[in-house]
C-alpha cells in the first residue's frame, strides 16, 4: 500500500527475512500511547475514556515476565539453529537429547524457564519460511525497540515522523538491504539498549 516500486516481488513483505517483522511490531508500541490511547479506548455506549488509574496500572505490567518470555525466545531459536545447522552425513541425537545439547551449548540451558517448544511440536523449524529463521521475532524486537525510541526522540507520533518511516522504510521494500533502510530511517545502527529498557531488563 505505501510502496513506491515497480515489482512487486521487491514490495510489501517481499524483504528479508530478519526485517520482515519490524513494520507491524513498530506499530505495536502505539497502542498504549496516550495520544493514539485516547482514541480508541473509550466506552463503546457511553465514551467515556478508560480511566487513567486502569492504564496506569496496564503500563506498569507491561514488563512482566518479560525476562522469562525472552528466555523462552531465545531457547526456541537456538533450538531452530541447531537443527538447520546439522550436517548431512552427522549422526542425529534423539530429539530429547539435542534439544539438552542445544540449550547448554548456548548457556540457555536453566529450568526455571522451560522450553517454549520441543522438536515435535516445533512447526517453525520443520515448515513454513521461518525454518532456521525463528530468532527473526528477537531481532524484530530489537528493531522496534530501537526504532519507538526514534520517534520519541524525535517529537513522537507526528506526521513528519511517519512520512521519514514511510520513505525510508515501508516504500523502499527490497529495493535497498534492509540494514541500510533502518539505519537511514534512524540515523545510527539498532542496539539492544532500547529493547533491554522497554522490557525492563536494565539495572536502574
Amino acid at each position: 500500500m505505501l510502496s513506491n516500486l515497480k515489482y512487486s516481488t521487491l514490495s510489501g513483505t517481499s524483504v528479508a527475512r530478519d526485517f520482515l517483522e519490524f513494520p507491524s511490531q513498530i506499530n505495536e508500541h502505539w497502542a498504549m500511547y496516550d495520544a493514539v490511547l485516547k482514541n480508541y479506548a473509550i466506552h463503546y455506549e457511553t465514551k467515556e475514556p478508560i480511566p487513567q488509574a486502569l492504564v496506569d496500572r496496564m503500563k506498569a505490567a507491561e514488563t512482566y515476565g518479560a525476562g522469562f518470555h525472552t528466555i523462552e525466545v531465545v531457547k526456541a531459536a537456538y533450538l531452530d539453529l541447531c537443527w538447520h545447522l546439522v550436517a548431512e552425513e552427522t549422526a542425529v541425537l534423539p530429539p530429547a537429547q539435542m534439544e539438552e545439547a542445544a540449550m547448554k551449548s548456548f548457556g540457555v540451558g536453566m529450568t526455571e524457564v522451560p522450553p517454549r517448544y520441543h522438536s515435535g511440536y516445533f512447526m517453525h523449524t520443520f515448515s513454513g519460511g521461518y525454518a532456521s529463521n525463528y530468532y527473526v521475532y528477537q531481532w524484530a524486537r530489537v528493531l522496534d525497540c530501537d526504532g519507538f525510541e526514534w520517534f520519541l526522540e524525535n517529537g513522537g507520533l507526528t506526521r513528519e515522523n511517519g512520512d521519514h518511516l514511510r520513505a525510508c522504510v515501508l516504500s523502499v521494500g527490497n529495493s535497498v538491504d534492509a540494514n541500510v533502510a533502518y539505519e537511514k530511517f534512524a540515523g545510527r545502527k539498532a542496539n539492544m539498549k532500547a529493547f533491554l529498557r522497554i522490557n525492563g531488563l536494565l539495572d536502574k
